[in-house]
């Protein structure tokens, strides 16, 4: 797994758990995005327009995506970048989907560019299961 000078690994919206082998070779190094404002609508089964209802249905007032650490439970790293929008009065899921969908790709590149700039650093996460 460890090899050929990884130092990142961007799942960029992957749905499914990564198993401890895999966490275990890049500790505090595997990001993901979300869309919502985690810790809020994040879990098992969140994801696509589930996210966006669950949004409207709790009426929130901002929403957006957030760039977290992967561990191993969904959605529950640490956030370590985080785009906010407004949630309008006549929003619907649909519309919410579409604006959260175009700011994702804006926070992710960014997101990376300032880790390969220096200007975001993450704290160093130790495997303590070795």
């Amino acid at each position: 797994l460890v090899g050929g000078g990884v130092e990142w690994v961007v799942l960029s919206g992957y749905l499914r758990k990564l198993g401890p082998r895999t966490l275990r070779a890049f500790p505090g190094r595997i990001l993901n995005i979300h869309p919502s404002l985690l810790p809020r609508h994040g879990g098992p089964g969140m994801y696509g327009r589930r996210v966006h209802d669950a949004v409207l249905a709790g009426g929130d007032a901002r929403t957006g995506a957030s760039v977290h650490l992967v561990d191993d439970l969904y959605d529950h790293g640490l956030v370590i970048a985080r785009a906010e929008l407004p949630v309008s009065p006549n929003e619907t899921a649909e519309s919410l989907e579409r604006r959260v969908m175009a700011a994702e790709p804006v926070l992710f590149l960014e997101t990376l560019k300032r880790i390969a700039e220096g200007a975001l650093t993450i704290p160093v996460i130790s495997d303590n299961t070795s």
